[in-house]
């Protein structure tokens, strides 16, 4: 059989032209976000160089909402990159788990522009998202992806393209989300799919994403290293469906403890997880751990903290029975109806805290 590629063009990958110029994530104008402990100016772990359960720091090499946005008047936008520990799954579009997607216009006009296309084997692999575009100043971000790690990162421009910083945050004060494999992003087709990089560019703010896949179960060293993070606008734990009931039972008041001792007024939004398809013939504690959430939330508003808040994530407004790919994980669309649900309670604790 004919390769698809040559009965069908829009089908081939495309690697960037010679006179590309290559910049790294650091240059000029060019501003790097969703990495809350890099120091070296090289590695894009999300987590630091520490002690911290194996299937965090494992998952912690993956670089989930990571952002690199700026303005360019180049014709053309590329990426050339090697990924650190590609994860290929059977139910993930590798777009997603090891690909980079962009988005142009800017915050409140942001569409959807491409995305980087390469073999699926590949570990290294230089590919042209967008050409043949006006040289014309517009602001961009690149999403990278969301279960990979990045050993090295090139962005590719016309070789004498102009490049500037792109339009500041609406605050630096970042949002914390804390989470499990729904949150890192499994099984968006593309990066920019996953709820914090949706949200993200709704509200024109930094959010850390802190989710990992199997392994969001509130250990102790985890909220610490969550604690240590300067000045947040607001933690969001939303790891239920890795702890269950014991272990939800077992940590969230330290967790919310450990946070209260850096930050005694930042809000903090527990939610409990989204309904799915299999919610409706197995066996599960959800119900169990929704009331112990709500139960612990209210308990401690009732002791002064007016602070924290429950948001029941098993409402039918969110009822994601169309919206998964194995039946718990998410598609776009459920990311796509996640967020819509998420988005005016978030903001609304949000405008009650600045």
């Amino acid at each position: 059989m004919e390769k698809l590629a040559d009965i069908d063009p829009n089908m081939a990958t495309r690697e960037a032209d010679p006179t590309t110029q290559w910049l790294d994530a650091d240059a000029p104008g060019l501003r790097l976000s969703g990495l809350a402990f890099r120091q070296d100016n090289k590695s894009f772990a999300r987590v630091p160089k520490a002690s911290l359960p194996s299937g965090v720091r494992s998952l912690g090499v993956c670089t989930s909402g990571v952002q690199l946005a700026f303005k360019t008047n180049s014709s053309k936008i590329s990426v050339r990159v090697k990924l650190d520990h590609p994860m290929r799954m059977d139910h993930m579009a590798t777009t997603g788990s090891c690909g980079f997607d962009l988005y142009c216009g800017g915050p409140g006009k942001w569409r959807y522009f491409g995305c980087a296309r390469f073999s699926p084997q590949e570990n290294s692999y230089t590919a042209e998202i967008v050409s043949g575009m006006t040289c014309e100043m517009r602001e961009y971000v690149i999403n990278f992806p969301l279960y990979s790690g990045v050993e090295s990162f090139s962005l590719g421009l016309d070789w004498d393209a102009e490049v500037a910083p792109p339009t500041a945050w609406r605050s630096l004060r970042p949002i914390v989300w804390y989470g499990t494999s729904i949150t890192q992003g499994g099984c968006a087709s593309r990066p920019g799919m996953c709820s914090t990089n949706i949200l993200s560019r709704k509200w024109n703010l930094p959010i850390l994403n802190f989710g990992f896949s199997g392994s969001g179960k509130g250990e102790h060293c985890v909220a610490e290293m969550l604690a240590s993070i300067e000045d947040p606008a607001m933690y969001i734990l939303d790891y239920e469906a890795n702890a269950k009931l014991p272990i939800l039972q077992e940590t969230l008041e330290d967790v919310i403890d450990t946070i209260r001792i850096n930050h005694p007024k930042t809000p903090i939004v527990v939610i409990s997880r989204t309904i799915h398809c299999k919610d409706f013939y197995l066996a599960n504690d959800t119900d169990e751990c929704r009331k112990f959430q709500r139960e612990t939330v209210e308990a401690r508003r009732q002791a002064g903290d007016r602070a924290i808040y429950f948001i029941d994530g098993m409402s039918g407004d969110v009822d994601l029975f169309e919206g998964t790919v194995d039946g718990i994980h998410l598609t776009d669309y459920g990311f796509a109806r996640q967020s819509a649900y998420l988005a005016p309670q978030l903001e609304k604790i949000l405008k009650e805290n600045e």
